[in-house]
């Protein structure tokens, strides 16, 4: 299934020549990779050859050896997918920042392949999309195949409320480059491989960390705040003295990437077999990346011989053997963990360093990216002072159910696929059989099963209003429509605080948005029909736009006549109509920790605030 980082590396890789020979080491990135800062990279998905693939595409490229800062508001642990990821939003907004790698290379091995159309929205955000979208193929479906010859259940590749795919492949490789050249741009970032982290030392206003040079001179740099990407055997997680309780799942398997492939199919196949089940998914580049279960007893030394490759691949799959390009072949084991917190005090884990989980469905990496866009906008808003450092503590409660929900849920989908008995499989079969010719089953077995995020503690006021079902979901990215040109949505809000009127006239909106919390947090506002403009609506200084989709109309329509809180991250925060917006504007400012100002009553049980805002508020502030 669509490989997603597991706790362990491989143990033995067909790639060839070492990292080290093939890149060069003691420069920047700017000399030793000069191909990829050229704009060289490629643009399009068009098939490459063998040679190509382990050329262009594999081939690690030093990291950047920018000089270390003594002080800096943010420092990130770890440059792989997800560290790179937070250092392009930190940037975006202008946070200063060092994000500090141990290796001196990105990376070459096969890991994640999946990017969901939650992550490809941020990366749109950042302006990473169009560049990535040549390196992708979507949108990706799924089967599922019985051995006795017919589909069990399976979900096309679909476009989502999100805009993108819900689905693509992808080179982890070439998006790390991508992402390191979106990096490129921000003065306020830094980045400094072949660095590692000795020491960390948390602070009443910050954090010490003693960090080791390539040259091996030990040196400290004080951050505000620590993102610790670094793993699933996290160096920062261990030092906070975290628990990271969960499994070892006993189900290692080979990961075998292919260039030159004839099967071209946007569907990943998971050929649901008890003697050895086996996934081929879509890779870019005219590849396809096959994963085979392992079996009891056999090495990993010797499965990746090409020989055992060719043979496995025959034996176990339709596809013909005889002129199999490898790329790679690597033997990964996996486990399912979830860390007992999220954070400690300043210090913040995110991607595996937080949770780990098998390759089942592809949410690692994506699970991933859901942290960064949770966090990321709150730690600039603590920064910049425009909200106390309090809601950061959201980040546990919003994030840690959701995370369970989606490890429990790759743990059951590898259960379903890969069971490993006849009779139980058999008996599987004949459910699913049955069930696929009975309607409502048989739309539910085609939809896809991931838990989607809805966040009912943290950040967020739920109330009974008609728009209440938006409330802890993300927004769609919806199209819209000016008097002079189409935007969406996320153009529209930016990485700001937005309120968004849904059929609400234009002075109405144009009023709550002057009240101060909003100008503190640099709210936009606008309002969106989902149908006429009426005449009489004199919209004064608020954009007003159409939403003329009807598929993403849909998607807001509980939402008429009510103002929308949207995050920077696009979830729905609250809601209410414009009478009653004012007072829910000082209860979420108050959630916040905004500034009010002197002359305005702050007092909880004046604005009626719900308890379980009130008890976020009892929990003892950090110092800024």
């Amino acid at each position: 299934m669509p490989h997603a980082g597991g706790e362990r590396g491989s143990r033995r890789s067909l790639s060839g020549s070492t990292r080290r020979e093939r890149a060069g080491i003691g420069s920047g990135l700017s000399e030793s990779s000069s191909w990829l800062w050229k704009g060289t990279v490629m643009t399009t998905s068009a098939s490459l050859t063998l040679e190509q693939v382990r050329q262009q595409v594999y081939a690690p490229v030093a990291g950047p050896q920018d000089v270390l800062p003594a002080t800096v508001d943010v420092a990130i642990i770890g440059g792989g997918p997800v560290g790179l990821t937070l250092a392009n939003l930190l940037g975006s907004y202008g946070i200063d920042t060092i994000l500090l790698e141990k290796n001196r290379l990105t990376s070459e091995l096969p890991k994640a392949i999946i990017l969901g159309d939650e992550f490809m929205r941020l990366l749109d955000g950042l302006g990473l999309a169009a560049p990535l979208k040549g390196h992708l193929v979507e949108p990706v479906g799924i089967d599922f195949l019985s051995p006795l010859g017919f589909t069990l259940t399976g979900s096309p590749g679909v476009v989502t409320s999100n805009g993108f795919a819900s689905r693509s492949c992808m080179a982890q490789p070439m998006f790390e480059k991508i992402l390191l050249k979106g990096i490129q741009q921000y003065k306020s970032v830094k980045l400094r491989f072949g660095t590692q982290l000795l020491e960390l030392k948390q602070l009443e206003d910050g954090v010490d960390l003693t960090v080791r040079k390539d040259d091996l001179e030990d040196v400290t740099i004080k951050a505000k705040f620590v993102l610790a990407c670094d793993g699933a055997h996290s160096f920062v997680r261990r030092t906070l003295g975290l628990q990271f309780p969960g499994s070892h799942l006993k189900s290692p398997r080979m990961v075998v990437d292919l260039a030159e492939f004839p099967d071209q199919s946007k569907n990943c196949r998971y050929w649901c077999n008890p003697t050895r089940p086996i996934n081929s998914i879509p890779a870019p580049y005219g590849g396809r990346r096959i994963e085979i279960m392992l079996n009891k007893g056999e090495k990993a030394e010797e499965v990746t011989e090409h020989g055992n490759v060719k043979r496995l691949i025959a034996r176990y799959t339709p596809y013909a053997a005889d002129d199999l390009k490898i790329a790679r072949a690597v033997v990964y084991d996996f486990s399912e963990r979830v860390a007992n917190r999220l954070s400690v005090d300043r210090v913040f884990l995110l991607g595996d360093a937080a949770h780990i989980m098998p390759p089942s469905g592809g949410q690692g990496l994506n699970t991933g990216a859901r942290d960064a866009g949770n966090l990321v906008w709150k730690i600039v808003a603590a920064i910049n002072g425009k909200t106390s450092n309090r809601i950061l503590e959201s980040y546990h409660d919003e994030r840690w159910n959701h995370i369970k929900a989606i490890v429990a849920y790759a743990v059951r989908l590898g259960d379903f696929a890969n069971i490993r008995s006849w009779p139980r499989a058999l008996v599987r079969d004949f459910a699913f059989a049955i069930g696929r010719v009975v309607p409502p089953v048989r739309r539910l077995l085609t939809e896809d099963s991931a838990p989607k995020p809805y966040y009912t503690d943290g950040l967020f006021i739920h109330g009974n209003n008609p728009a209440a079902d938006l409330v802890g979901r993300i927004l769609p990215k919806l199209t819209l429509t000016g008097p002079t040109l189409t935007s969406t949505l996320d153009q529209l809000t930016g990485l700001n605080f937005a309120l968004i009127g849904i059929n609400v006239p234009g002075p109405e909106l144009e009023r709550v948005a002057r009240h101060h919390v909003w100008r503190i947090l640099g709210a936009n506002s606008f309002s969106v029909w989902t149908g006429e403009v009426p005449s009489v609506d004199s919209p004064g200084n608020v954009p007003v736009y159409v939403a003329l989709d009807s598929n993403e109309i849909r998607g807001i329509q509980s939402g008429r006549g009510q103002i929308l809180i949207v995050r920077p991250d696009h979830y729905v925060a609250a809601s209410a109509a414009a009478d009653n917006f004012d007072e829910l504007s000082d209860s979420f400012g108050q959630l916040l920790g905004v500034q009010f100002p002197a002359n305005r009553v702050q007092k909880a049980e004046v604005l009626n605030i719900d308890p379980a805002i009130a008890l976020v508020q009892k929990r003892a502030p950090r110092s800024a």
